[in-house]
């Protein structure tokens, strides 16, 4: 799976405007430009993109238009949020075509248009609007992690960072670290992850920072099961793509889940770094994620 794959998510949950600001925004462009908006989700992240949501300017035609882009792209239909986005965007002038025009950067990059994310995102990374620039820096920054462009990755990401807020930025930091990571930059990815811890609220991201800040070993576990059968069931199941991979035989390990929860996780090998672990996982194709064994 790769980073658009695992994206996906990240990126219908980072950019696009926040609700009370967009209303405000198509009302009084010019007291939008004034302020700043959060910074939506790319990717998170993530990159990160949280989806526009407008309120407020009902009869105005131009709400209309922007609503139905965002619907489209809430919906998942990326190729008509982005030919809406640049229809859009060619027509308006300001706030107006800088929000129409990451949304059609961002609909280019869930459909792997790399060409196209960039043309539309790479003049948005310096935009006086901090949501907008964040989420254009997200984005692409994510686009660079997939191409194992790592260094140009941290850059973007780290400015994503420092533009957005809340889970969106923690989104943004993450990525960052691990582009640290993988450029084998130990000091500056543990502080991303430390930022991004700070600046996370879901309880879930919290954890997955968390596992980073979390020294190795680590291995891939495919799962984790409530009873030994059917932990053994999976053990067989992924032997013959580890075997493949050249990795170890799965194993099964029993873990917890928390007071009085026990539970049978099914890993595979040990790794003294997480980039290693990554790229094993992804050679082999397996499911799951890689976590540290100091977790458990």
């Amino acid at each position: 799976m790769n980073v658009l794959t695992c994206f996906h998510a990240a990126l219908l949950s980072l950019p696009l405007p926040r609700s009370a600001g967009v209303g405000r925004w198509l009302c009084r462009p010019r007291a939008f430009l004034a302020r700043a908006l959060r910074p939506g989700g790319v990717v998170a992240m993530a990159l990160m993109l949280g989806v526009l949501s407008l309120g407020g300017c009902a009869s105005n035609r131009r709400s209309d238009s922007l609503e139905s882009i965002t619907e489209a792209y809430r919906a998942g239909r990326f190729a008509e949020s982005g030919a809406k986005a640049e229809a859009f965007a060619k027509d308006s002038t300001g706030a107006d075509r800088d929000r129409a025009a990451l949304i059609a950067g961002q609909s280019a990059f869930a459909m792997s248009n790399r060409t196209g994310a960039e043309r539309w995102l790479r003049p948005l990374t310096s935009n006086v609007d901090p949501e907008v620039a964040g989420n254009a820096n997200a984005t692409l920054g994510l686009l660079a992690f997939n191409e194992r462009r790592y260094s140009q990755a941290a850059v973007m990401l780290a400015a994503a960072t420092s533009r957005l807020t809340g889970d969106d930025g923690a989104r943004a930091a993450l990525y960052a670290g691990d582009s640290y990571e993988q450029l084998g930059q130990a000091v500056q990815a543990r502080a991303s992850f430390q930022r991004g811890l700070q600046m996370a609220q879901d309880a879930s991201l919290k954890r997955s920072i968390q596992d980073r800040l979390i020294q190795g070993p680590y291995t891939i576990q495919v799962g984790a099961f409530q009873t030994r059968q059917r932990a053994e069931q999976a053990q067989a199941q992924h032997a013959a793509a580890a075997k493949r991979a050249g990795l170890p035989a799965p194993r099964v390990v029993p873990t917890t889940a928390g007071p009085g929860s026990q539970l049978f996780a099914v890993q595979i090998g040990t790794f003294t770094t997480r980039p290693a672990a990554e790229s094993a996982r992804a050679r082999s194709g397996l499911p799951g994620a890689v976590l540290s064994l100091n977790r458990n």
